[in-house]
């Protein structure tokens, strides 16, 4: 029986070597490719750089409010709803949730004189995102760095920047 449990245990070793080995192969073309050295690049980075692009999690996170655009909406439109969105989405993974209705008001106070929008409908609007971003999104802690849209005729073409945001 104990030789039994100790096969089991040097073969679940082995596997787990063997999947190292096969993730360090599997790394070592990229890494040779951007010319870093091999310890540069790590599993846990690799699957960080696989997350979505920050320009097609924008546009989700903010798709209720988009979709409330009029269908003439211009890019100028879009992008200022997208920058609103960066906003709270800054604004909930910067901050602890204690403070998170204090910082939501700072930015609704700052919005309201350039967006000609009532404060209400502003509050509402960053509330609902910053729900949306707690509800759906609350494992991507990336900052939004910056935003552009540039429109392409029949459709918009959205940019966006990130950075790591804190852990």
């Amino acid at each position: 029986m104990d030789e039994r449990r100790r096969q089991k245990e040097l073969e679940r070793k082995r596997r787990k070597r063997e999947a190292k080995r096969k993730a360090a192969a599997a790394l070592r073309p990229l890494r040779q490719r951007i010319g870093e050295p091999e310890s540069w690049l790590t599993p846990s980075l690799v699957s960080r750089l696989a997350a979505p692009k920050m320009s097609d999690t924008l546009v989700a996170f903010a798709r209720n409010a988009l979709d409330s655009l009029p269908d003439d909406a211009t890019a100028a439109q879009v992008e200022t709803l997208l920058l609103i969105a960066m906003g709270v989405w800054n604004t909930v993974v910067a901050g602890p949730e204690s403070t998170l209705e204090d910082r939501l008001r700072e930015l609704s106070r700052t919005l309201q004189p350039s967006s000609g929008v009532p404060p209400e409908h502003i509050v509402r609007l960053l509330r609902n995102l910053a729900e949306r971003k707690r509800l759906l999104f609350a494992h991507d802690h990336r900052l939004v760095v910056n935003v552009a849209v540039q429109d392409e005729g029949d459709q918009f073409h959205v940019t966006a920047v990130s950075a790591p945001g804190p852990s």
